[in-house]
């Protein structure tokens, strides 16, 4: 992709890439690698206590340590 941006002169390091994917850590790592700048997460909880626990949670075994 970069290559391609380039090419028709853009920067790469402008374009943001957003994914889909698990929640977990293994693949937002993956992700990130990649370049990939955000990945969008379904929340398993729809009770609002509930899903503030799970976010809580990513926060601190996902997003904190990517």
């Amino acid at each position: 992709m970069a290559e391609t941006a380039r090419t028709h002169g853009r920067d790469p390091a402008a374009i943001a890439i957003t994914c889909g994917g698990r929640a977990d850590l293994a693949t937002a790592q993956a992700y990130a690698d990649l370049g990939i700048h955000r990945l969008v997460v379904s929340a398993p909880k729809s009770d609002l206590n509930d899903l503030r626990c799970w976010c809580e949670q990513f926060s601190n075994d996902v997003i904190k340590r990517v």
